[in-house]
């Protein structure tokens, strides 16, 4: 019989829940293609990690860790890193007080 961990198949309802949005908005404005990768990446190392409760198979592990951790990490940093620096065109030049102060 198969069983699986409540933890795992939760954390699996919740990765997808929040990818649903996430896609429609890709599909209907084409935006955030690598906020797409990252959710994909994240989805498929949940599923991983649902499976290695289930089956012991020695390519899950690696699966889990290397796609769903460190691959959504980095698509997640560089999807972050892209809209920080979108968000600093438009302030190019501009210095907030709390900066000029920081820097008397």
């Amino acid at each position: 019989m198969v069983t699986f961990a409540d933890g795992d198949a939760f954390a699996l309802l919740v990765v997808t829940l929040a990818y649903v949005p996430v896609v429609r908005a890709y599909a209907l404005e084409g935006s955030a293609p690598r906020l797409v990768a990252a959710y994909t990446a994240l989805l498929v190392g949940r599923a991983a990690a649902l499976l290695a409760s289930a089956v012991d198979w020695a390519v899950l592990p690696p699966v889990e860790y290397g796609v769903g951790v460190a691959l959504a990490a980095l698509l997640f940093a560089w999807y972050c890193y892209g809209e920080y620096r979108r968000g600093d065109r438009g302030r190019a030049g501009v210095r907030s007080s709390s900066v000029a102060r920081d820097s008397d």
